[in-house]
């Protein structure tokens, strides 16, 4: 017997993603003359006294000194900021814009990393130019995956190695294999890597953020779904079994709205919503933000008449013991 419950918890699981590697890795393309691949704000064009700075370039002074700040009571030397949000997402939400915020590059690709007296920014070949006009000149600018440019993980080893620094990031925001990677090379380079769970851009972005995403979540009609989720459920407990494995940890916004069947808003021009999902032989766990609303309002989609709890089979309140005959799977 199977049943689901929705909970509330959203912050246990990011490290267990397996998705691309977002530190150090780039696209390597063919080398071009375009040429400084690495330039600090003395080499840049823009950033030479007399000549007037683009309008698309964000004042970072203010920020960058809100986020030194905090590094202290931290205990580290410098911290990175990926572009990538808790899901590993290709697309994420406005309010998950950190490295944006910090930086003022608005690329989607892209890492920074800012030290006590340094901030640096590395994005390939298909955002350099738009990021010569955003950044400010706070930022060196390198172009990532050349050869002329280094690494992130050789940039830091060069400037904290001697001191045997710390360097702070958010563990949700990269994945496991990404974070091993780039903490055994630091190490060896004699630069600690540091778990900060308390996000520090989301500590000092406290004015003119975007909401977080909280759409109306709704439920795929079996006419366009084709298979019901207690299938799939039912499919993914056979695959387990086969593996060995008790439980699997669903972080991808694409896998949980497929594997349950639903659609929302939460990302501009994808139909997923902030969620995780854990799924064992026994139950499922669903969960969400602000899971009581999204359980009992009315959808919004003219293709569904069902509410969230309907579709899952729940009480109104996310758990199995209500409708204890109806909330399974095989």
């Amino acid at each position: 017997m199977h049943h689901l419950n929705v909970l509330i918890g959203i912050s246990l699981v990011i490290c267990f993603s397996e998705a691309v590697p977002v530190l150090d890795h780039y696209y390597h393309r063919s080398k071009r003359n375009n040429g400084l691949k690495t330039q600090s704000p003395d080499d840049r064009e823009s950033c030479k006294p007399g000549v007037a700075s683009p309008v698309t370039r964000v004042n970072t002074t203010e920020r960058l000194k809100a986020l030194r700040d905090l590094f202290t009571g931290n205990g580290i030397d410098g911290y990175i900021i990926p572009s990538g949000d808790a899901h590993q997402s290709e697309y994420p939400s406005d309010y998950d814009l950190r490295r944006g915020y910090i930086s003022g590059f608005s690329g989607s690709a892209g890492t920074a990393i800012v030290l006590k007296t340094k901030a640096a920014l590395w994005t390939d070949g298909r955002y350099y130019l738009a990021a010569e006009d955003e950044l400010d000149c706070n930022w060196i600018l390198m172009r990532a995956g050349e050869t002329e440019t280094p690494t992130m993980t050789k940039w830091l080893i060069d400037n904290l190695g001697a001191t045997n620094g710390t360097v702070g990031a958010s563990p949700f925001f990269t994945s496991s294999s990404s974070w091993l990677s780039m903490e055994s090379t630091l190490k060896d380079g004699t630069v600690n890597m540091k778990q900060i769970t308390d996000d520090l851009i989301d500590q000092i972005w406290t004015t003119g953020r975007p909401s977080e995403p909280n759409s109306t979540i709704n439920a795929l009609p079996m006419a366009y779904a084709g298979r019901s989720w207690q299938d799939k459920i039912s499919d993914m407990h056979t695959a387990m079994a086969e593996q060995n494995v008790d439980a699997l940890i669903v972080t991808g916004l694409d896998e949980t709205a497929w594997l349950f069947n639903l659609r929302a808003k939460d990302i501009d021009f994808n139909p997923f919503f902030i969620s995780y999902a854990i799924v064992e032989r026994s139950r499922t766990r669903l969960f969400l933000n602000d899971k009581n609303r999204k359980l009992t309002e009315n959808p919004k989609d003219d293709a569904t008449t069902q509410k969230l709890h309907e579709h899952l089979n729940t009480g109104t309140t996310g758990s199995c013991m209500v409708k204890w005959t109806l909330c399974r799977g095989s």
